[in-house]
């Protein structure tokens, strides 16, 4: 018995012996996981440290980041707007020089197969074209870049008023009292809104109300400045007439009779080399308001007459008026205010005769805006040949482009990327056509000049 509790007691004792070993080792194994958990936790510490510091930092950088890039904004706005500036120092330069102005007028081109319009960014597109500011035009598609007087986009006011003040109208009308001859004429793609720009809405809304058009904006404006500026008498004479497939029609005569006259009438120049047509009917009216029923009237004759035989398709339509006046001061001073509206071409054999008018045009323009780019002596510039009588309508613009006139031009567009070989058409006319550089001088004989020449003329008589 002793042997056998000897045995179970040697048996406790080994398996006791293993357990105090396996016991030891799980001990050395919890001290090392303790080590290593220290080791751990001073680890995530030192982690924790270096991520605070990391985000100290890149809360710095994030604030820099934000102070540089509101400093780059800052730089980048005042880089545009001096760069605004410029363009606008440069055109105002033009100008004194004698320059045509241009503004380009766009219509939103969602109006034409619902092409989409404007997308977001920082710069405003408009279907194929791109307007950086107010005085340029970009072409992305095409790597092209235009600058003119001053661009209108849909999102801009583009009521007649707001087109007057665009196009510079109060001091245009101060150079007509000051004795200097005014053009405005509309230029662009079929569909872009020149006549409408020019003439106003040919019907009025449900409550019989017809917005005013440029046209009638400039003959209030040119009566309103006469009552309120120095002038003590005026005189104010008008004509319209239509041209159509090179025919000359007067748009002041009875629209009744649709007998052919107009074909007979032809484009002369007088002694001094001023362009007229003599025959046309000139109407001479004394209020703003005689004026504008006068040019509406007109634009009733060009309508009445539209379905005659002989005309074909669309018309070119110039509207003038002729302003003399005296000063209180007794100056005399003559200009002549036209307005001329020059339609779209298009595709088709009714509008042959209009393409061939407009590449007339392209061809005056680029003559004259050549000899200008080569900065040539004034009396070279006029000796060379410019192809004026190569279209009747250049013939007719002739004192506007080249001639003794400040010059205007409203480009009118429609940006629809299906028509981008015309609207680089327009394009490239406007901008040629603002280095044309005119030759302007008033028509101002102050009132002792008027009495030395009544003085002169009488002496003449007296000897005869």
């Amino acid at each position: 018995m002793i042997t056998s509790t000897e045995a179970q007691l040697k048996a406790i004792t080994s398996k006791s012996e293993q357990l105090e070993g396996l016991m030891t080792g799980k001990i050395e194994e919890v001290r090392t996981l303790k080590r290593d958990r220290d080791d751990l936790e001073r680890d995530v510490a030192t982690l924790r440290a270096r991520l605070e510091e990391a985000e100290g930092r890149f809360a710095g950088c994030q604030g820099e980041l934000e102070h540089k890039t509101a400093s780059l904004k800052t730089v980048a706005d005042e880089y545009n707007r001096a760069q605004l500036l410029k363009k606008k120092y440069q055109n105002t330069l033009c100008e004194l020089k004698g320059c045509p102005r241009v503004v380009v007028k766009i219509r939103d081109p969602s109006h034409y197969n619902g092409v989409q319009s404007s997308r977001p960014g920082s710069r405003h597109e408009w279907g194929a074209v791109c307007v950086a500011d107010s005085c340029t035009v970009n072409v992305p598609s095409k790597s092209k870049s235009f600058v003119f007087d001053s661009v209108i986009t849909p999102d801009d006011p583009q009521t007649a008023h707001d087109l007057f003040q665009q196009t510079n109208g109060p001091a245009m009308i101060h150079d007509v009292l000051t004795g200097v001859n005014v053009t405005i004429f509309t230029f662009g793609q079929r569909g872009a809104g020149k006549t409408f720009s020019l003439f106003g809405p040919s019907q009025a809304d449900p409550n019989g109300f017809r917005a005013d058009g440029l046209i009638d904006v400039f003959i209030s404006s040119l009566f309103a400045a006469m009552e309120q500026n120095d002038v003590d008498c005026f005189t104010v004479k008008a004509q319209m007439l239509e041209l159509n497939n090179d025919c000359i029609y007067d748009l002041f005569s009875d629209p009744n009779q649709v007998s052919e006259h107009g074909p007979r009438f032809e484009i002369l120049r007088d002694d001094k080399g001023r362009v007229h047509v003599p025959g046309l009917q000139q109407v001479s009216v004394s209020k703003a308001q005689q004026l504008s029923q006068l040019f509406h009237w007109g634009v009733k004759t060009k309508d009445k007459r539209a379905h005659s035989a002989s005309r074909v398709g669309r018309s070119h339509i110039l509207f003038g008026c002729s302003v003399e006046n005296y000063n209180k001061k007794g100056d005399f001073r003559r200009a002549r205010l036209t307005f001329v509206d020059v339609t779209g071409g298009g595709t088709g054999a009714e509008n042959a005769w209009i393409n061939r008018t407009h590449q007339s045009l392209g061809d005056v323009i680029s003559v004259l805006s050549t000899a200008a780019n080569q900065q040539a002596p004034t009396a070279d510039v006029t000796k060379q040949h410019v192809p004026y009588r190569n279209s009747k309508l250049t013939l007719l613009l002739s004192d506007a482009l080249g001639g003794n006139c400040k010059t205007t031009m409203l480009c009118c567009l429609l940006p629809s990327p299906s028509l981008m070989e015309e609207l680089l058409t327009a394009l490239i006319y406007a901008f040629h056509l603002k280095c044309i550089q005119n030759q302007v001088s008033a028509y101002d004989i102050p009132a002792d000049l008027q009495k030395l020449e009544e003085q002169m003329r009488s002496i003449d008589f007296s000897r005869r």
